[in-house]
């Protein structure tokens, strides 16, 4: 529940700071005293909400509430750049000028979540879905599931690949360390019979047999 909360809660800041283009930093900080002291909000669990879209809780938002939000801002504001790019390239035939700005918002965060709280993906991509349907537009929550559905199959394709080049390259190399160990094996094999083959003529010799020398086939 504190999370839910608070991913709605940190969607609200970064929307009313795009839609403003106000710092970020600024509009957190007004918003979380606001939430603190009792900000109306959506209680999506609410039986109330099911039956009237427009129900809202006045509780005021805990601690742990308030620091989770700060933290996905947090994680978005420092690395935007990273964020920004990456969604660039999963955008087919769409510009972030073209976007929603509530759709823009929630994917941002989603990735912020994911990249950086290690948030499990079926999970933040649930969330956003459902942020997404209560905030956005008719079509918004399919919009963001497809978007980040799609980059993160991608993401999947591309580390299983990665993983089966490995074991291929890990085989090639226990076959090149195996190949001079089998080697080694047989010239110390070689050597060790050699020496026992000359120990042996030693030792008759010095019991003064004579060794005939052998002819070879």
């Amino acid at each position: 529940m504190a999370r839910g909360r608070g991913r709605e809660l940190a969607f609200q800041a970064l929307f009313q700071a795009e839609q403003g283009q106000s710092p970020l930093k600024e509009v957190w900080k007004d918003l979380r005293m606001e939430a603190s002291q009792g900000h109306p909000w959506q209680d999506d669990d609410s039986s109330d909400t099911d039956n009237n879209p427009q129900a809202v809780n006045t509780e005021a938002f805990d601690m742990e509430t308030l620091d989770f939000s700060e933290k996905l801002l947090n994680h978005f504001d420092d690395n935007r750049e990273h964020i920004d790019s990456t969604l660039e390239n999963e955008l087919e035939g769409w510009t972030f000028k073209q976007m929603a700005q509530t759709d823009l918002s929630i994917l941002r965060l989603t990735l912020a979540e994911i990249f950086y709280e290690g948030t499990p993906e079926e999970v933040s991509i649930n969330m956003a879905v459902r942020i997404a349907k209560k905030y956005g537009g008719e079509e918004s929550g399919k919009f963001v599931n497809g978007v980040l559905g799609r980059f993160f199959r991608k993401l999947a394709a591309e580390k299983n690949n990665a993983d089966q080049n490995n074991a291929s390259k890990t085989d090639s190399e226990e076959v090149g360390e195996v190949a001079p160990k089998v080697i080694k094996e047989v010239i110390k094999k070689e050597a060790e019979d050699t020496s026992t083959v000359e120990d042996i003529i030693s030792e008759i010799k010095a019991e003064g047999v004579e060794v005939q020398g052998t002819q070879e086939s």
